[in-house]
């Protein structure tokens, strides 16, 4: 039982809409470079989920970007910058489960044979380390972006496919034991500070992004004194006005055993003046103030929200 069938039986259960895989021999059967198309696609295919999702509808991919990513990561044994990128800056893969089918390596061989695609077949049976690169990269190296929520299913444990209602049966408590984890629930609040049409984005050193000041609320505190607080101990900027809340979006991710909920309320604050004080981070943050201009940070920063967060500002000083 393969990702089609799978599919096919989890719509009979449920209400899905399935955005189907791209198929370059039939949509694009003379390009030079399949693999930029098929990330092309799968960049389209994201955002269209996205749209659903913010429609309300449940969505199944049949692959993804992420299978372009593996297919590169199984090639070359390493994780190239472009696709760290990827990985880094598409949320919905910290927030929903990612389903990766795999069978032992000899039934793979055998399966091969069947490809159609002959480029891509010959990569994989010339390449002697593809499928343990592959099945480590949904295994292992994935879990370093998203944490524990990739299901990887063995199809085919005793060398043939298991029949639907077997692997459905697995998946469902694979899915339960993914949902019966504890629910933590933080409430935060995010700045975007500007001064003289200029944006504050925070360069965090460790890993070399640029991010919006944001923490969680303390007790007894209101959205907008964490705001504020908040912007003065990452920053060092203590002359500050709060204009208006632009937005409030959530989100949630795992970490360890726990699924945390995350709700984000977002400010628009002015800095007054310069004048700064020493900063009071965490010990695990290393940041550095950058001033930018609007569209330079949102080329910048890290996270989409962010960057419709700064869009926002910017649209908003205009007036």
């Amino acid at each position: 039982m393969g990702k089609t069938t799978l599919i096919k039986e989890l719509l009979k259960r449920e209400k899905f809409s399935l955005i189907n895989e791209p198929h370059h021999l039939i949509e694009a059967p003379n390009i030079n470079n399949p693999h930029q198309w098929y990330l092309k696609k799968h960049l389209e295919r994201q955002k269209l989920a996205r749209q659903l999702m913010k429609n309300s509808k449940k969505v199944i991919m049949e692959r993804s970007v992420l299978s372009n990513i593996a297919f590169d990561y199984a090639q070359r044994g390493k994780i190239i910058g472009e696709n760290e990128s990827l990985l880094k800056n598409l949320p919905e893969l910290k927030q929903f489960p990612i389903i990766f089918l795999y069978a032992e390596k000899q039934f793979i061989k055998n399966a091969i044979q069947k490809l159609k695609d002959n480029s891509v077949k010959n990569i994989i049976v010339k390449n002697k380390k593809f499928y343990y690169n592959y099945v480590n990269f949904y295994k292992n190296i994935l879990s370093e972006f998203v944490g524990n929520n990739v299901l990887c299913l063995d199809v085919a444990p005793n060398g043939k496919f298991l029949e639907p209602k077997e692997l459905i049966k697995y998946l469902v408590k694979r899915i339960n034991q993914f949902n019966n984890k504890e629910k933590v629930k933080e409430i935060c609040a995010a700045v975007v500070l500007i001064h003289n049409n200029k944006v504050l984005l925070l360069h965090d050193k460790n890993w070399n992004h640029y991010v919006l000041p944001q923490g969680h609320r303390e007790a007894g505190e209101s959205l907008r004194q964490t705001a504020i607080r908040e912007a003065k101990e990452e920053t060092g900027y203590s002359d500050l006005k709060l204009i208006k809340k632009i937005k409030h979006y959530q989100y949630h991710y795992l970490k360890g055993d726990k699924i945390i909920y995350k709700n984000i309320h977002v400010y628009l604050v002015k800095i007054l003046s310069l004048a700064s004080q020493e900063k009071q981070l965490d010990k695990h943050e290393n940041y550095i103030n950058c001033f930018l201009g609007f569209n330079e940070a949102i080329k910048r920063a890290r996270w989409p929200q962010d960057k419709e967060l700064i869009t926002i500002s910017r649209d908003y000083s205009k007036k």
